[in-house]
């Protein structure tokens, strides 16, 4: 299984892509907003782990993009950020989407 990491923490994105890569996932991963939404739309991932906050591009405009060029991988959205409109605005996003 091949997995998109969009992360910008190094900390978090090792930790997860060394436990991934541990369960023998291949894992590529992007530490920005315009290089992972450019992989997630030229490459072909079964799984994209996507940041909500993300240097120069964030994960809403990411899963909007991948979503408007009908590309239907599964998205799980991180984020350290608990306000309930961030929330309630990615529950909007079109789907399928997981909020983590």
């Amino acid at each position: 299984m091949k997995i998109l990491l969009i992360e910008d923490d190094i900390k978090t994105a090792q930790l997860l892509k060394n436990c991934l890569e541990n369960d023998c996932f291949v894992v590529d991963w992007a530490a920005d907003g315009i290089k992972g939404s450019f992989w997630a739309r030229t490459n072909t991932y079964d799984l994209i782990i996507l940041d909500y906050v993300l240097p120069s591009k964030n994960g809403e405009d990411i899963c909007k993009e991948v979503r408007s060029e009908n590309i239907s991988t599964p998205i799980i959205m991180i984020t350290i950020r608990f306000e309930t409109e961030d929330k309630i605005n990615l529950v909007r996003t079109p789907p399928p989407k997981a909020v983590a």
